[in-house]
Order: C-alpha cells, then structure tokens, then sequence
C-alpha cells in the first residue's frame, strides 16, 4: 500500500510537472515549449490471461474500445513530458466446460516521458503508472486488490493532415502484475501485457 500511494503521488507530481514547465522563461517559451492536449479514441487488447486458478477454466480481459487523453509538455526540440488517462469498458470472459462473460472498466493513469527520433515524426515513450479494474466482474468482497503498479513503454507518430489538423497514432504496452484477490486461493500473480492502440488529434494550447 505504502509503495502505491509514493507512486500515486510521483505521477502527481509528475503531471504537476506539465503545468510547472509553463513557468520557464519567456525566452525558452517561445524557443521550444509548446503544449498539446491530445483526446484520442483506440482500441484496448489484453494480451495474456489472467491468473484464474481453477483448472476448468481459463479467464481474460476482454478486448474493448478505449478513450482517453493526454497533456503534452514538449521541453526542447527532441523530449518532452506527458500525463494520460485512458478508459476502456473492458470486463472479463471466462471460457471452460461454460462459457461466461462479465461486464467492467479498466482506468490507465500514467506519466510519461517522450523522445523523438531526429529528422522524422516518430517518437518512442516510457513511463509509470497505476491500473485499476471495476465493475461487475470485480464487485465483490474477495477482490481487494484492483489497483496496480505498471510500466508504460511505446511509439508513435505525428503528421500534418492540413496546415491546422494533426493527427497522432501510437501503440503503448501497459506492463503489470495482477491478483485481484490479494492473499485469496482464486487468482495467483501473474503478469499482464495490455496493449492500447489510439487515434488523436492533438489541440495545440501554446499561443503562437
């Protein structure tokens, strides 16, 4: 719990960062500062299992639109920082001897930092962030361990539809350990690989 919360509050501080990096100097803003909030629409995919532990079944995340956005802080030419929000309704399917499906949600937080590769539009992230799971396939007394701790790798792109429309794509690997049962017998650790796959288009806020 006590690791959770310094991390809660490192991303805190971390998208607080966005809002302070639009104190620099006059100078070093018109330079280089600029600031995008980006909503975008995707697609979620679970990539692996999760850890059910009867030997009848097996149970996974359901693959699921996504929404979400992100405030973008570019620093200089090449590295900026970013916070992001993505939603998905994803609840759980069951497969064994019957077939059973639940409804849910699943919340990415995340911040991040941005690297952009010289002389292209591509850009490669990296980050942490928190992963909670709600809804009807985790509403019950037994889980009580529905927020994460994960790692946040992926790319992207960034091109010019017109002189004034941008648009954004990007895949980003969600990396985490879930027990949504804590020191309960019906689920074990086991690692998640949840991949989002998102459409932008970025709103410059930075006045030119």
């Amino acid at each position: 719990m006590l690791k959770r919360r310094s991390l809660s509050s490192g991303i805190a501080l971390a998208v607080g960062g966005l809002l302070l990096a639009l104190g620099g100097s006059p100078g070093t803003a018109h330079a280089q500062l600029r600031v995008d909030l980006t909503p975008f629409v995707g697609s979620y995919y679970a990539l692996a299992k999760l850890g059910n532990t009867s030997t009848t079944s097996e149970e996974k995340q359901s693959n699921q639109p996504a929404i979400g956005g992100a405030l973008f802080v570019r620093l200089t030419p090449a590295f900026g920082i970013e916070g992001a929000v993505a939603f998905t309704p994803s609840g759980s399917n069951i497969t064994g001897a019957t077939n059973q499906g639940f409804s849910g949600s699943i919340v990415f937080a995340s911040a991040r930092a941005r690297l952009a590769a010289p002389r292209t539009n591509l850009y490669g992230l990296a980050g942490v962030g928190l992963v909670k799971r709600g809804g009807e396939a985790w509403n019950a007394p037994g889980f009580t361990s529905l927020t994460d701790l994960a790692g946040v790798l992926g790319f992207g792109t960034r091109a010019e539809v017109s002189p004034a429309v941008r648009i954004d794509v990007r895949a980003e690997l969600q990396l985490y350990s879930v027990d949504p049962d804590g020191d309960g017998t019906a689920y074990k650790s086991k690692l998640q690989q949840d991949l989002i796959v998102t459409l932008g288009v970025p709103i410059s806020l930075t006045r030119h």
